[in-house]
């Protein structure tokens, strides 16, 4: 049975970060983040990022298989800047599973509408400062430095959600 958990102990942070190492572990083109550098960037202590925005990350599980993961988070900054009243999503992971892409996209949305945002933009990992966008194209080179490596699977995920 799918359950949808919000990352609240330091061993769902570890898995939430550890997934796609499982995900992508046979995708040659795929560079695998600093772990350590991972777990800085989500400590509230240490990114800035948290002292102007919320986030919650969530985990997709499967019994105790975590098969996805995403993000649901606010951009103060952006919202002050462009006058806007957006939500965000971002990091999202995924086996390929139409139904968990589903849940996860619907709790990001869910999150975001109950912090009062009109919409929700992404995939954003945080800002436009980190990685944004999706890979549609170009699976078979390595990707540049601050550009994602996704499967090939999420533009039909993303598409298929609306």
């Amino acid at each position: 049975m799918l359950q949808i958990a919000p990352v609240e102990t330091s061993k769902q942070l570890l898995q939430f970060i550890m997934l796609p190492f499982e995900l992508y572990k046979d995708e040659p083109n795929w560079v695998p983040p600093l772990i350590s550098e991972q777990k800085k960037f989500f400590n509230p202590a240490r990114n800035p990022y948290y002292q102007h925005s919320e986030v919650q990350l969530y985990l997709a599980m499967q019994g105790k298989k975590v098969v996805g993961r995403i993000s649901a988070h606010s951009n103060t900054q952006h919202n002050k800047e462009h006058s806007e009243n957006i939500g965000f999503f971002g990091f999202f992971e995924c086996i390929n599973a139409q139904a968990v892409a589903n849940a996860l996209f619907n709790t990001a949305y869910e999150w975001n509408k109950q912090h009062g945002f009109t919409s929700m933009r992404g995939p954003l990992n945080f800002s436009v400062n980190e990685e944004c966008g999706l890979l549609v194209d170009g699976f078979d080179t390595p990707p540049m430095v601050m550009m994602r490596h996704d499967h090939r699977y999420y533009q039909a995920l993303y598409e298929n959600w609306g």
